[in-house]
């Protein structure tokens, strides 16, 4: 069960292992991935994640614990999972009463680097 010291990580859009890992919401209203609010409790601050990964919407399904029952969609990154202190990714911690931040007084979350893209080859009619 989280405590004060508990340090959160903010989840990233191909983070894995997810799955019934708890979660703290990061937002007041949290919604899923077409802008609707999420199907949960008002004042509900930290939810179970049933899913591994987010999904190709970038959506966690999540319930609220002890009601397994109650499934919500959240999107990813309104979401910051527990993780040992002093293990948090640089730029992904934040603060354990992360509601009292509001999100957009976050810091951004670091660049990444991204693989090239391969060449792209002509199409037949464009070489003729």
């Amino acid at each position: 069960m989280p405590t004060d010291e508990t340090v959160w990580e903010r989840i990233d859009y191909d983070t894995e292992g997810l799955r019934d890992r708890v979660a703290r919401i990061l937002v007041d209203d949290p919604e899923d991935d077409v802008g609707y609010p999420a199907e949960l409790p008002v004042g509900t601050t930290e939810v179970v994640i049933l899913d591994d990964t987010p999904n190709v919407h970038l959506c966690l399904r999540v319930h609220v614990a002890g009601y397994p029952e109650a499934i919500a969609y959240i999107k990813y990154d309104q979401l910051a999972v527990e993780v040992p202190n002093g293990s948090a990714r640089p730029g992904y911690a934040v603060p354990h009463d992360v509601r009292a931040v509001p999100l957009r007084d976050l810091p951004p979350l670091p660049p990444r680097e991204l693989p090239p893209l391969p060449p792209v080859r002509e199409s037949q009619t464009q070489q003729q």
